[in-house]
């Protein structure tokens, strides 16, 4: 039960230690995972997909992703990534149940400090989040959790979107155990 609270406030958090990127356009997304203590993916080959929560808050309707079902993206890439690490996904008995949640907050502010002037200020930074979460289909105890967060780009493009999304799925998935 405390892992369970532990990896649900990292989530809404949002609050992440920094992944390195040497392409700029993913200098802002940070990654994080964590693992149930003792927890072993070993003679697990099969999951479903179990569910997806979203909370957004855009009051302005900022934030559109014209012709682009980012939650759909979000399956697929997951999917590449557990395939990728041998698991199959399965309709009926699996021994994984994955779920998947994204969080848009267009009213974030974040402290910016500008370090040649030795100043701060807040300004609104509008960020994004996404969590994937591995349970045991048999007891329902979470296993794994990967997130990732960035900041929301103006007017990105459905390319943009779709190769940050890659990244951070890719490295949150790298942080995933070995089976």
């Amino acid at each position: 039960m405390q892992l369970h609270r532990t990896l649900f406030a990292a989530t809404l958090s949002l609050a992440f230690a920094a992944c390195s990127s040497t392409d700029e356009r993913f200098a802002d997304i940070v990654t994080e995972s964590e693992a149930a203590p003792g927890m072993s993916l070993t003679g697990k080959t099969t999951y479903a997909w179990g569910g997806a929560l979203a909370a957004v808050r855009d009051p302005e309707m900022k934030w559109t992703v014209p012709d682009l079902d980012v939650g759909a993206e979000i399956v697929y890439l997951a999917n590449q990534e557990l395939r990728s690490r041998g698991f199959s996904e399965v309709a009926v008995s699996p021994e994984l149940i994955a779920m998947y949640g994204v969080g848009v907050d267009m009213m974030a502010v974040d402290l910016i400090e500008d370090v040649e002037n030795e100043t701060a200020h807040f300004e609104d930074v509008p960020q994004g989040g996404l969590f994937v979460v591995l349970l045991d289909a048999r007891t329902s105890e979470i296993l794994w959790v990967g997130a990732a967060s960035g900041k929301i780009q103006d007017n990105p493009s459905i390319e943009l979107v779709k190769d940050r999304l890659a990244h951070g799925v890719e490295k949150m998935f790298a942080e995933l155990p070995e089976g």
